[in-house]
């Protein structure tokens, strides 16, 4: 789109959208990476059932959102860790936490979100504490 107003040339498609939990069997631990262009809340919510089951959500919290959208989101939720995953692993649990780390307004901050008794949890945090 040129701007906000349709063009002569621009062309309107439907899309199927689906849920994480749609995609994932109960029961079942995943790796999620969500690359969904600022949808990361719908997104998440999208994917509840599969945070509860022990998957791993990796996302991306942007420089320009001084809210912190997804991650405000995400610590808002009982039983979710949010981790910084920038340089290494290194919980964070406030949104000022979250606004400290993002120093660039032009760049995208990637985080992980876990339920707190996920085995994959366990299994990341220990490959990151032998590999420091």
């Amino acid at each position: 789109l040129d701007g906000d107003l349709p063009g002569s040339g621009d062309v309107t498609e439907t899309v199927q959208t689906l849920k994480v939990d749609d995609l994932i069997p109960d029961g079942i631990a995943a790796v999620i990476k969500m690359d969904v262009e600022g949808a990361e809340v719908a997104a998440i919510m999208g994917a509840k059932r599969a945070l509860q089951n022990g998957s791993l959500v990796l996302f991306e919290d942007h420089g320009s959102d001084t809210t912190c959208a997804p991650s405000a989101y995400l610590l808002s939720q009982t039983n979710i860790r949010v981790y910084s995953i920038e340089k290494h692993m290194k919980q964070v649990i406030s949104v000022s936490e979250v606004q400290a780390l993002k120093t660039d307004p032009f760049k995208g901050y990637n985080f992980l979100a876990v339920h707190d008794d996920s085995a994959l949890l366990s299994a990341l945090a220990q490959h990151f504490a032998n590999h420091r």
